[in-house]
């Protein structure tokens, strides 16, 4: 008996020196994921579907968990950054919900991106209606949300206008 317990942890203790040096040899991964422009124009479609498991980190908003930089999209995931922010998304744990009940918080999380039209790391996304059909839809980014919200708006600019003649009338 003693012999069968001894060769077997003699097993793992050979197989757990396999993984180290196995892992010594993999990058260490403490810098942040970084995703070039070339790269996302590429595989829109598999980028999209990242970000729609990733929805819960991108309601915040930019410059949270990602920031849009003139080559790259940087997703702030590595070891320095810290592990939640006040922003969100609120961390779980397992014991409190279930695969399905997770994929369907995530999915109501891109559902509620789209539409708050959220500012994502992407000009142009893919919807399918319930019918099946695809349509690719062009999605405003951070910059083009700021021009619009600089713009002046034609009815609050009426009302201002309005309001300035009654003053002037008065």
């Amino acid at each position: 008996m003693k012999a069968a317990c001894s060769a077997g942890t003699h097993s793992f203790d050979k197989s757990e020196g396999v993984f180290t040096r196995a892992a010594t040899k993999l990058p260490f991964l403490s810098k942040n994921t970084y995703f070039t422009k070339d790269f996302i124009d590429h595989n829109r479609l598999a980028f999209q579907l990242h970000l729609e498991r990733i929805a819960d980190f991108l309601l915040p908003g930019e410059s949270v968990w990602w920031t849009s930089k003139v080559e790259h999209i940087e997703f702030h995931d590595g070891l320095e950054e810290p592990v939640s922010k006040p922003s969100g998304p609120l961390l779980g744990h397992f014991r409190d919900t279930n695969v399905k009940e997770e994929l369907q918080r995530v999915s109501d999380c891109w559902t509620k991106c789209l539409a708050r039209k959220v500012a994502l790391p992407m000009d142009e996304i893919r919807l399918q209606n319930a019918n099946g059909r695809v349509r690719y839809v062009a999605w405003p980014t951070n910059e083009s949300i700021l021009l619009a919200d600089a713009a002046p708006d034609a009815e609050a600019a009426a009302d201002a206008e309005a309001a300035a003649d009654a003053d002037a009338a008065a």
